[in-house]
């Protein structure tokens, strides 16, 4: 066989290996360990239910909105949607979308959490597409896998 075909093929199966290995790296790491024991995996505490929550978010949205000022630029370009607070109201998720444009490509959403600290709204994880537990590790799983569903 020629050189230069070996060569070719060679260097296509190298790049489909990276392509399929970089896609399964990616599913891996967004996907929820099935054998974690984290039990908290509901999305509010018992003691809150989601007009309790809702409320409240009506009460802190102002507060949460002005911990975001570090990504005005961001922010900005995007619309503030589905916003939530998890668990007893101290961890706030949201998505932003960017406005679509009439026959204009759908850009990706991203996604930010921010964490409620002794009374101060801070942002926990900035602006992602998808985020993950490794580099995530102190946010409850729940918040992240509630975040990523929206």
């Amino acid at each position: 066989m020629n050189n230069k075909i070996v060569r070719n093929i060679i260097i296509v199966w190298l790049t489909l290996t990276v392509i399929i290995g970089g896609i399964a790296l990616v599913n891996w790491l967004s996907t929820p360990d099935p054998t974690d024991d984290d039990t908290d995996t509901t999305t509010t505490d018992s003691s809150y239910s989601s007009s309790q929550l809702n409320e409240l978010l009506d009460q802190e949205r102002p507060a949460i909105h002005q911990a975001m000022t570090d990504y005005d630029n961001l922010i900005a370009e995007y619309d503030i949607i589905e916003e939530a607070l998890y668990l007893h109201g101290e961890w706030y998720g949201a998505v932003l979308r960017f406005p679509d444009v009439i026959g204009g490509p759908r850009t990706d959403d991203y996604h930010i959490i921010l964490h409620k600290t002794n009374g101060i709204w801070q942002v926990a994880a900035s602006p992602e597409i998808v985020f993950n537990y490794a580099n995530n590790p102190n946010i409850p799983k729940s918040v992240i896998d509630n975040v990523n569903r929206k």
